[in-house]
Order: structure tokens, then C-alpha cells, then sequence
């Protein structure tokens, strides 16, 4: 499952199980299991993440941003109601969605559309572009 549908299916989750959100309980809790989790928590769960997996180090890798830059861009989709209300919360993932992880990324010129991102080979900041296979 990518992140975009990881993300949509989390604000279902939310929105049909408005009991089972809680933005200050962290982890990774199995799909309905009853247990309460966090927006991120949830966007997680749904991409296969257990316990042991830091909320944090999941947001930055996986989402790309630092867990408060995501609640930041959180605030200003959905307001400061999504912590609180589940409702808020799924309508403001689904926006989410839309802007950061859009179902089509726009091409950009000269850049063509089956390239992959990777770090180099010494796993430094530096990103190379690569055709898949290679």
C-alpha cells in the first residue's frame, strides 16, 4: 500500500472508529484492535508499522517531514479541531492527501516520469536519479 492510500484509509478509520482516535496515544496498533492511536499512528498501522517503530523516525521517512511540521500542515488544512475530533481529523487527512500526496505527481520537464528516487551508495543526503531496474 503506498502512503497516499495509507493515509485515505487511516481517515476512514478514524471517521468510522471516532473512538479509536487519540491524538496523544502513540504507536502502531494492529486494525481494529479496539486500542485508541494517533493520526500518525493509524497512517502507519495501515502501511504495516508495529510498536517498536518510533511515531517520529516513521513520520520523517515515511511522510518525509518532522511530526510537527506534519501536525503544522495538519493545523492549516483542518484548524486545531482535528486533534480533538475525530470527524475534523479524517476530513483534514483526506485534504492532506490531496495536497502532499496527490494520486497523479504532476512531471516536471525534462525529468521523465519513470525515475526513481534513491540515496547514493554511501547513504549520504545526496540523492541520485535512477531508470528502475539498475
Amino acid at each position: 500500500m503506498n502512503v497516499r492510500n495509507a493515509i485515505l484509509k487511516a481517515a476512514d478509520h478514524i471517521e468510522k472508529n471516532p473512538d479509536e482516535f487519540d491524538f496523544m496515544a502513540i504507536g502502531f496498533p494492529e486494525p481494529n484492535c479496539g486500542m485508541p492511536a494517533c493520526t500518525i499512528g493509524w497512517i502507519g498501522s495501515f502501511l504495516g508499522k508495529r510498536a517498536s517503530y518510533g511515531v517520529t523516525g516513521f513520520s520523517e521517512e515515511v511522510l518525509g517531514v518532522f511530526a510537527l511540521d506534519f501536525y503544522e500542515r495538519m493545523d492549516q488544512l483542518g484548524g486545531n479541531t482535528w486533534r480533538s475530533e475525530a470527524a475534523a481529523c479524517a476530513r483534514a487527512l483526506r485534504q492532506y492527501a490531496d495536497v502532499h500526496c496527490p494520486a497523479t505527481q504532476p512531471r516536471h520537464s525534462g525529468i521523465p516520469a519513470n525515475i526513481t528516487r534513491q540515496k547514493d551508495p554511501d547513504q549520504r543526503e545526496a540523492v541520485i536519479f535512477s531508470q528502475p531496474g539498475e
